[in-house]
């Protein structure tokens, strides 16, 4: 009888969970997990440029995946050859690995911690993703 009680326990947990995990996103959280996405992006990006070869590390980081996928959003899908959002991140962030002064004791240090927290929590980040999702979601002929 207990083995029952279990078995029907974790049968009902495991509904619970995939009834949640099938629930849409709001506009609002499909704008947070963008930023997110947004700064995983910004973090490999510059960090590669200071020589982190993330591809070297026992465990991939798959942020930015999971996002796309979970959003369903598709950025760089349907045979686009860019990806608006990525060519934004680069375009926004691609510098923040180099030094703050060209000369003196401050030219071999960063901020870059610094800057990438700053585009994180930007109201341009957040208006840029909103445009970008609404388009999308338009795209796929979804409702914003």
């Amino acid at each position: 009888m207990k083995k029952i009680l279990i078995i029907l326990f974790f049968g009902f947990y495991s509904l619970s969970i995939s009834a949640d995990y099938d629930q849409k996103m709001t506009f609002d959280e499909m704008i947070n997990e963008y930023k997110i996405y947004s700064l995983a992006l910004c973090i490999k990006n510059n960090y590669e440029k200071m020589g982190v070869d993330f591809n070297q590390l026992p465990l991939k980081d798959i942020t930015r995946g999971f996002i796309d996928i979970d959003a369903g959003l598709g950025f760089g899908g349907n045979g686009k050859t860019t990806n608006v959002l990525e060519d934004y991140i680069q375009m926004k962030t691609g510098h923040f690995y180099q030094p703050v002064h060209k000369t003196g004791d401050m030219a071999s240090t960063n901020i870059v911690i610094y800057q990438f927290a700053d585009f994180y929590e930007s109201q341009e980040l957040k208006d840029f993703l909103k445009k970008q999702i609404e388009l999308r979601l338009l795209e796929l002929g979804e409702d914003a």
